[in-house]
């Protein structure tokens, strides 16, 4: 009998996979249960990929911040090297190179520095955020300039 009942069983859960459903489909139970399991998964993952770009956003928004300080800076410190060259130029005497004068080469080694925080700062944001801010080293040659 108890053979006959787990066949008995067997045989109705077959007949009843077996059933058409209503779009002349197969109906399956199991595999209703694991389409129910993988949209689950496939919400899990979506939550861990929302909160991931959530940490990417702020990471970029750090460095865009840390990109523009950094042109900005840059863009002072060339153009005080070059308001420092321009001072040796005007200060030189006739008979002495203005290369030999020791505020000249401060100035061009600011502004060789100011250079690379530019071209770093292109490394670390848009080249749209940071050519702009060139406009800047106008403002910082003003104020400069009144010194």
């Amino acid at each position: 009998m108890e053979s006959e009942g787990k066949l008995g069983q067997e045989g109705v859960g077959k007949r009843r996979r077996g059933q058409q459903g209503r779009k002349g489909r197969v109906w399956d139970k199991e595999e209703d249960e694991d389409k129910v399991k993988d949209k689950d998964k496939d919400k899990d993952k979506e939550d861990e990929r929302d909160e991931e770009e959530g940490e990417d956003e702020d990471e970029d928004e750090e460095l865009l911040t840390f990109s523009s300080a950094m042109g900005q800076i840059g863009n002072m410190v060339t153009t005080l090297g070059l308001n420092l060259q321009r001072y040796a130029h005007t200060k030189a005497e006739a008979s002495v190179s203005y290369t030999q004068s020791r505020l000249w080469w401060i100035g061009v080694s600011l502004m060789i520095t100011g250079e690379m925080g530019n071209f770093a700062a292109y490394g670390f944001a848009p080249a749209t955020l940071v050519a702009p801010m060139g406009a800047f080293s106008v403002i910082a040659n003003a104020a400069y300039a009144t010194m």
